[in-house]
């Protein structure tokens, strides 16, 4: 299968399509079709670079949206977080001191129903770690 290249003329080709439009247009007219042509390739290739610019600031500026964007939500996932955080540790420190309390009223209880002796005397389970 032959691959087809878009204007891969060679010399031979060339002079041929150069004798067409002479014989065509004419030599009078020949310098003025170059000079239009020339013009076309010309807008063309500013259109080219404006729609280029043009692209890439609208890229930019989606990105530079979403970067702010993205500090603001990490700006209020901090809040948050703090928030839960001044929230959350003194309800810890709360329940903790409330687990230690109501364990050492049970124990005291259970010695207190088993005789006072020594030997008789539970250990406590160990508590680290347990929120109730």
């Amino acid at each position: 299968m032959e691959t087809l290249l878009f204007l891969d003329i060679s010399g031979g080709e060339l002079l041929i399509i150069i004798v067409a439009v002479f014989l065509i247009f004419g030599p009078k007219k020949v310098p003025e079709i170059a000079r239009q042509m020339g013009k076309a390739m010309n807008e063309l290739r500013k259109t080219t670079n404006d729609l280029s610019r043009e692209f890439k600031a609208g890229a930019n500026q989606v990105k530079s949206d979403f970067a702010d964007a993205s500090a603001g939500f990490l700006e209020e996932k901090t809040k948050v977080e703090n928030g839960i955080r001044e929230i959350s540790e003194p309800l810890i420190a709360e329940t903790k001191a409330f687990k230690d309390t109501a364990f050492e009223e049970v124990y005291a209880k259970s010695e207190s129903h088993s005789g006072n002796s020594e030997d008789s005397k539970a250990t406590p389970p160990p508590t680290d770690g347990l929120l109730f």
